[in-house]
């Protein structure tokens, strides 16, 4: 077949093809709608099934989640009997319930209520219920398990039970959730259709098929768990693929999910799918007959008229007239105005190579006018870029300026003609153009300087001034040589520099006087010291040992009142020597090296609670210290801190039948903060400035000893480590002394 026959049978495709389309399109919207109410059937459908199912689970959860907050409120009120009673009761009452049991705050177990295991007495501090509630002071919903006395899945569910926030005990529950497996069963689904559980590990809580429960079998790569659905999946072991969709639980982080096969959920598409597929061959066949007949009718006639169209287009007008005419009216008439049209074209082409050599020389033109307005435009945008600054276009072969801005003139003090008629090397002092003449090379050969340069420049009056320079060189072939610059003056920075650097040579000669002179004050200190540690103990001892001397051997011949003073003479003389080593621990802590390393200071805790146990073995003193607390600092004088303020909360606490002393950490939003809690004696809060003052003690003598350095001493330390402490107390309430550790600090 011909060109012009392929081309008609295309335009008669063109003209048969639009209908076939409108009718494809209805049909396929007719199609897309069906699946729309089809699909909104179903997802409606699984909508309802899992919100009915994720609610009725919600409510069997939160039931046991307000029974065991109200069983916490008021059980530890009661005596150890009506404690097991009351679990029996419940028990009794609430089936799903299979262990309760009470926890006082170390984790033993004070009462239990199981139907097979006895834990009365149980140490359960390690487990991992126990540990979640005592950290973060709330209830804890375990993940699922396997229960070892029903064998079936079941959950811990532990709440604390505080007192002004203090954790007295915790509650426990096991939560058997075989009436969840139940519930899923007798949720109305269509046929074929599945309904599970899992937890936040994609884990089955429970199921349909009991046996895949016991297996703990892990769903979450499922998509209906991992998205909202409904999604499509793979069922393995029956080899079905399913539509689910999921909902996540409001009580838990369990999700709900149900699925129906695939196969019986598409059913009504696949009917329509088939009847819209024949209807859409018998209307394709129908168009295919119509173009071919269409074609045969046409076609030849067309085709004779096509051949005459082939000579016109080749410019061969005698050959057009010899040709064939069409027997066909119409076509006929069609040749006759071809035949018309070729004498106007020839006419027409002679009309435009004239017109079109006319247009090539104004083009040309117009070329070179755009090709200088480009010019000019970029040169302007270059100027206004930099401003304020000085800019200028250099030659850099002939090494004359082209162009000057008035800045560049006003830094100078050259008008522009003067400026245009003078020298790069006429502005530059010596050194600078030794600079310049180096920079040529490699402004001629690149873009411009790789970097900003300063020069000297002297201007018209014999003004010297500094000028920090950026270049880039021109882009234009015309003018490969030429070189924009623009020059920010800098002089007044340069004087400030100078000035800075001579305010530094003297401010560094102040330092190094200032530091000799703390060196000379530090020498005199650790003399004082020696004088203090030497020269006052001498007396003090003396006078000790005279007032002792004086008791024994002349104790029968004093009098009363003579012994109490000579008592009170030697108690005063070693409080005395008490101070003096307290002021002399007090000063080395300040001039001593420190060695910054991770402190355990839990273990350092540790040790001292150990330590102070051992001076005073009959009291009972119950010592709560968080594991791992890690600091960075020195040890030795970590050690002295924590011994000051564990020794304070001791002696505090002298008078407590029951004495506790806790030591951990909070996190705040800027710092680690380590807190000291005692239930000792307290103070007033509004003594609180004086406390980490030298001398400075809130008790007497008579009620608790003390030379008034300890809590100086441990300020001191923390101040060292870039730290700061400080304390909160109520009289008869106990205290709490909090202080912070900078490991970023340089010490």
């Amino acid at each position: 077949m011909s060109a012009q026959k392929q081309s008609l049978r295309r335009a008669l495709f063109t003209g048969l093809v639009l209908p076939a389309i409108i009718v494809t399109a209805l049909m396929v919207g007719v199609i897309l709608l069906s699946f729309n109410l089809i699909k909104n059937g179903f997802s409606n459908h699984q909508q309802t099934v899992i919100t009915v199912l994720t609610r009725q689970s919600d409510a069997y959860v939160i039931e046991i989640n307000r029974l065991m907050n109200l069983l916490a409120n008021d059980i530890f009120e009661l005596p150890a009997a009506q404690q097991s009673h009351l679990l029996a009761n419940v028990r009794q009452n609430y089936p799903q319930l299979t262990a309760l049991f009470l926890l006082d705050h170390t984790g033993r177990v004070l009462v239990e209520n199981t139907s097979a295991l006895e834990l009365h007495g149980l140490d359960l501090s390690g487990e991992n219920y126990f540990r979640q509630v005592v950290a973060t002071r709330t209830a804890y919903l375990s993940d699922p398990y396997i229960s070892f006395s029903t064998g079936n899945i079941a959950v811990i569910y532990a709440v604390p039970i505080l007192n002004n926030g203090l954790l007295r005990g915790i509650l426990v529950g096991e939560l058997n959730l075989e009436q969840l497996q139940n519930g899923i069963k007798q949720v109305d689904t269509r046929p074929g259709s599945i309904s599970f559980i899992v937890d936040h590990r994609g884990i089955l809580v429970a199921h349909p098929n009991q046996s895949w429960v016991q297996q703990q079998r892990h769903l979450s790569h499922l998509p209906p768990v991992e998205k909202s659905g409904p999604e499509l999946f793979l069922d393995e072991d029956s080899e079905t693929w399913f539509i689910g969709s999921a909902m996540p639980m409001s009580a838990t982080n369990w999700v709900v999910v149900t699925a129906q096969p695939a196969m019986l959920a598409a059913r009504p598409l696949i009917i329509l799918l088939v009847v819209a597929a024949l209807a859409l061959t018998l209307s394709f066949g129908l168009f295919f007959f119509m173009q071919n007949f269409s074609v045969r009718k046409i076609t030849n006639p067309i085709d004779r008229l096509a051949q005459k169209a082939d000579v016109l287009a080749q410019g061969d007008f005698d050959q057009l007239r010899t040709l064939q005419t069409s027997p066909y009216t119409e076509i006929a008439s069609l040749e006759d105005s071809f035949l018309q049209m070729a004498a106007a074209v020839q006419q027409r082409t002679a009309e435009l190579i004239v017109a079109n050599q006319t247009l090539n020389q104004e083009l040309e033109e117009r070329i070179r006018v755009e090709q200088a307005l480009r010019e000019s435009e970029t040169r302007y945008r270059q100027l206004v870029q930099y401003a304020p600054a000085g800019i200028y276009e250099l030659d850099l072969i002939n090494k004359k300026f082209l162009d000057v801005n008035d800045v560049m003139c006003e830094y100078t003090g050259y008008s522009r003609e003067e400026f245009l008629e003078l020298s790069p090397l006429n502005l530059l002092v010596d050194t600078s153009k030794e600079r310049f003449l180096q920079h040529v090379p490699g402004m001629l050969q690149g873009e411009g300087l790789n970097e900003p340069v300063e020069y000297q420049i002297i201007g018209k009056n014999k003004r010297k001034f500094w000028v920090l320079i950026n270049s880039r060189k021109s882009s234009s072939p015309e003018f490969p040589h030429k070189i924009t610059i623009v020059a920010h003056d800098i002089t007044d920075r340069k004087r400030a520099e100078e000035e800075i650097r001579i305010l530094n040579d003297v401010l560094e000669q102040r330092v190094l006087e200032r530091t000799a002179q703390l060196q000379a004050a530090n020498k005199e200190l650790e003399t004082f010291a020696y004088s203090v540690s030497h020269d006052l103990r001498a007396p003090l001892r003396s006078i000790d040992g005279f007032s002792q001397i004086l008791l024994e051997d002349y104790f029968d011949e004093l009098p009363t009142d003579a012994q109490t003073y000579l008592r009170r003479v030697r108690s005063a003389s070693q409080r005395m020597g008490q101070i003096i080593d307290s002021l002399l621990k007090l000063s080395r802590l300040v001039r001593g090296d420190m060695q910054l390393v991770p402190v355990n200071l839990s273990q350092l805790a540790a040790d001292i609670g150990a330590s102070l146990r051992q001076v005073e073995p009959e009291r009972h003193v119950e010592f709560t210290i968080w594991p791992n607390l890690i600091a960075t600092g020195d040890p030795r004088l970590l050690q002295v801190a924590l011994e000051n303020l564990i020794g304070n909360a001791w002696k505090f606490t002298r008078h407590r039948p029951c004495a506790v002393i806790e030591f951990g950490q909070i996190e705040t939003n800027d710092d680690t903060v380590y807190f000291i809690k005692d239930n000792g004696s307290g103070f007033d809060m509004q003594f609180a400035n004086s406390l980490f003052g030298a001398f400075q003690r809130l008790h007497r003598d008579e009620e608790f000893e003390g030379t008034g350095i300890g809590l100086a001493t441990v300020q001191r330390v923390i101040q060292r480590h870039g730290g700061r402490v400080w304390a909160k107390a109520e009289p008869d309430c106990g205290a709490t002394f909090y202080f912070t550790v900078s490991p970023q600090t340089d010490l």
